[in-house]
């Protein structure tokens, strides 16, 4: 997964982290907008997601 700093211009990576244990850490983020992005998919396949939760 990575995640994205939504900002006027070109959207800022905070990294990427691969997903252990159902739990994925970016430490502490600043205020703001942020969006996350799963990489490693092909077209052939897709992403179900029950839920997602955000901790602050």
């Amino acid at each position: 997964m990575i995640v994205w700093k939504d900002v006027f211009g070109p959207d800022k990576s905070k990294g990427t982290r691969t997903n252990y244990c159902n739990t994925t850490s970016w430490g502490d983020l600043a205020a703001g907008n942020y969006y996350f992005e799963v990489d490693g998919f092909t077209d052939c396949c897709y992403l179900k997601v029950n839920t997602l939760t955000t901790r602050y």
